[in-house]
């Protein structure tokens, strides 16, 4: 072979090479950087309320403030009444009779027939890291109108309102006192029908109730209410609760729900 001939085979050589290259970076699939995953946003849980018992009436929920900054979350449930003789409230028939230190003038709570015994729990849960003072108090609705005991350390009677001249402790108005559970017993009366604007047994009892909480010193005492709601279960409206007998009072100083004449 020529030295002209290899220097045009080499020539020839350099050319397919430099083509086979500029064609392979011509079409190169370039690796792109993937794609940066969106960050899925984190499910935020709305709060919600916790399911009730089925035999709850009334449930009051609200948030309350002292001027310390101090803040509890209130839930009242009010459960349906039950027949004074129900072996279970034997206990509760008995710490009323404590109670009510056998006053011959309020009703004989061991043997008024047809008397019936209403279960109240309450639950208080500290909000933030301010503790909430020891002296401040929350009034509970019911008041001192009704016979009623209580179970529990958080619920005591008030300090805001006179024992004067001195009343058994099932007549005062008892308070709440810091986070933790209680329970209220009520001894209501026999169904009664006279003297009511309405004909069912049942609303004239409705007619006479209070539930929830509120500030007695209004604003001056420094407690707040915010949050306020009072649901009236269907159960409630089973055992004859119409809003004609009732109104509901939500607001700063109040938070509560009552039985109301027409």
């Amino acid at each position: 072979m020529s030295k002209r001939t290899r220097w045009i085979l080499l020539a020839a050589l350099a050319i397919i090479v430099a083509a086979a290259i500029v064609l392979f970076f011509l079409f190169l699939p370039f690796s792109q950087p993937a794609p940066t995953a969106s960050p899925t946003p984190t499910s935020v849980a709305t709060p919600s309320a916790a399911p009730v018992a089925a035999d709850a009436l009334v449930v009051v929920r609200t948030v309350a403030t002292d001027s310390s900054g101090a803040s509890l979350a209130l839930t009242m449930v009010v459960h349906r009444p039950v027949d004074k003789d129900d072996p279970s409230v034997v206990g509760d028939l008995a710490r009323l009779d404590s109670d009510c230190a056998r006053d011959a003038n309020l009703p004989a709570v061991d043997s008024d027939a047809g008397a019936g015994i209403e279960r109240i729990d309450i639950t208080a849960s500290q909000q933030g890291s301010t503790e909430w003072p020891a002296a401040s108090e929350i009034p509970i609705m019911p008041l001192a109108g009704n016979l009623k005991t209580s179970s529990g350390a958080i619920i005591a009677p008030s300090a805001s309102y006179a024992n004067s001249p001195p009343l058994p402790r099932c007549q005062r108005v008892l308070s709440l006192y810091g986070a933790g559970r209680g329970t209220l017993t009520v001894f209501l009366s026999p169904r009664e029908t006279v003297g009511s604007p309405l004909d069912s047994p049942n609303t004239f009892r409705w007619l006479k109730q209070e539930y929830g909480f509120f500030a007695s010193q209004g604003p001056e005492g420094g407690l707040s209410f915010a949050h306020c709601t009072v649901e009236v279960t269907d159960a409630a409206r089973d055992f004859g609760w119409t809003a004609d007998a009732w109104h509901e009072t939500e607001d700063q100083y109040s938070c509560n729900g009552s039985g109301v004449f027409i």
